[in-house]
């Protein structure tokens, strides 16, 4: 039970890593096109808010879900914590349930720095 318990967890840490790649991609591509709006700001300023509409929209969006995200990560590492502590456990489970702590601290980090990126873009189109 715990060894599929722990392979489920393996799992779901692997699906958050996946949609957070994709976010983070996401992010930068949007982060190109905010660059290149800014270019065009010297060009036309008035077009500023035609050109980072859509980054406003996603900036939001990711936001949002960052936070979920970072909601089930906590749960996850919790529930490896509460785990850790049983004294039934293998020293192979052990380890495992350190792999996925670690893995589910690194995913949390990264969800930070979406986070950030998020609110540096969101404190950027307010002073402009």
């Amino acid at each position: 039970m715990l060894l599929m318990t722990l392979s489920i967890l393996c799992l779901l840490l692997a699906a958050a890593a996946i949609v957070l790649t994709v976010w983070l991609f996401r992010l930068k591509r949007a982060a190109a096109q905010q660059n290149d709006a800014l270019l065009s700001l010297r060009e036309a300023y008035g077009k500023l808010d035609e050109a980072t509409g859509p980054i406003r929209e996603f900036s939001s969006a990711i936001g949002a879900d960052s936070h979920g995200i970072q909601n089930q990560l906590m749960a996850i590492y919790g529930y490896t914590t509460l785990l850790n502590q049983s004294e039934n456990l293998a020293v192979k489970e052990r380890e495992m349930l350190d792999g996925i702590a670690k893995a589910a601290t690194i995913l949390q980090n990264l969800t930070q720095s979406i986070l950030g990126l998020s609110k540096s873009s969101a404190a950027f189109r307010k002073d402009a």
